[in-house]
């Protein structure tokens, strides 16, 4: 009965998180994915040169272009692409960009075409929606045209672009809606039933106020849904490097919320280092206020940093849980502990990208894990 028990929720769990990443690999920032027809031609070898540089200066790369990894130390770049201009067209033209960190903006032949959101700081986070233009039709020659595009991003050196498409803007369109259905879409679905399961941890805490492992459910739902406005706000109402601030904020106040749910769920206790771990969250958060306070760029590494050692207190918990649930708990208990588990995992890939160990290939994949959490308390 009781190997049933394990195998069965691992079984569950392995199978809808690979239903998941298979779904969410149509996000791939590849061509053979973003579309088959032959009429759209999607870029990867493209100029690139930094902003304040002139055009000459240009150098061949090929994208995906992540400035982490390429050493890239620039807040604005600007990337050239010539092509022929398509002799009979069935309508206008149209450039799907599915991924690029902040914000891009084209000019066709020299002119301008208006972003999608604002350029200059407060830059519109746009890393998580792909952006879809359509090129006037009277700048275009015939003949050879050059597209550029400009991208800005903050703070220097985090910039990305990934391939992007060039074709009939009808062929393009339903390509943008089904990045927007498996992206934005998607995970503004993922954060209204958070919401849901955040106040329905929170109402059955007020009642049963000995049981704190519902508290810390609910708070760790309330951090991460905090936490994925990153999905949905483009248009951000303050700065750059405050928004990172909230982002950063809480992210850590989410890992440090499931260091002491894991401990709940293990009826396991680290006694008086939990008391220090409450004092480190605090620190933690301090620490990068204030030096988000003071504008300095040193904020991000040490918000980095921070992020980081949460990850590792909740890997540690997680860890140090799994023998006693193996020898006394229930079936929920194995489901709970298996899902946070692939979501540890999930969470440390996307630091792995955020920190530009990884190239941003496809997108941050954390939010697979919430579905399976919100199951699992359903469940329960």
């Amino acid at each position: 009965m009781k190997q049933v028990q394990i195998v069965l929720p691992l079984v569950i769990v392995i199978a809808v998180t690979a239903a998941l990443v298979a779904w969410r690999d149509n996000l791939a920032i590849e061509s053979r994915i973003i579309t088959g027809d032959d009429a759209v031609l999607c870029v990867r070898d493209i100029e690139r040169w930094p902003a304040g540089a002139e055009p000459s200066a240009a150098q061949a790369i090929t994208l995906p272009d992540d400035w982490l990894r390429n050493g890239v130390n620039h807040t604005e770049v600007h990337y050239r692409y010539r092509f022929e201009a398509p002799r009979e067209t069935a309508g206008a033209l149209g450039v799907l960009l599915p991924a690029v960190n902040l914000n891009a903006q084209l000019y066709l032949n020299g002119r301008a075409i208006d972003a999608i959101g604002g350029m200059s700081e407060p830059v519109a986070h746009n890393n998580f929606t792909p952006l879809l233009f359509q090129l006037p039709a009277a700048a275009l020659r015939a003949g050879s045209n050059e597209l550029r595009v400009r991208v800005v991003s903050f703070p220097p050196g985090h910039g990305f672009l990934g391939e992007f498409c060039l074709g009939p803007h009808a062929l393009l369109e339903p390509m943008h809606d089904k990045l927007m259905l498996q992206g934005p879409d998607f995970a503004r679905v993922i954060t209204l039933l958070s919401l849901v399961f955040t106040a329905f941890m929170g109402f059955v805490w007020t009642l049963r106020r000995s049981e704190t492992m519902y508290g810390w459910m609910a708070a760790t739902l309330f951090f991460w849904s905090l936490h994925s406005l990153k999905y949905h706000v483009s248009e951000v109402p303050i700065s750059s490097l405050y928004w990172a601030w909230h982002l950063f904020a809480t992210s850590i106040s989410a890992g440090m919320s499931s260091f002491f749910l894991i401990q709940k769920l293990g009826e396991t206790s680290f006694g008086p280092w939990n008391r220090r771990a409450l004092m480190l969250w605090a620190f933690m958060i301090v620490l990068i206020t204030a030096f988000a306070a003071s504008g300095s760029i040193v904020f991000y590494t040490l918000a980095q940093a921070c992020s980081t050692i949460a990850v590792f207190l909740v890997s540690f918990a997680f860890a140090r849980s799994l023998p006693l649930i193996w020898r006394h708990s229930t079936f929920e208990a194995y489901c709970l502990m298996l899902s946070l588990g692939i979501a540890i995992v999930l969470v440390a890939y996307d630091n792995l990208l955020v920190f530009g160990f990884l190239t941003r290939t496809s997108g941050q994949l954390a939010i697979l894990g919430v579905p399976l959490l919100l199951g699992v308390f359903a469940y329960m």
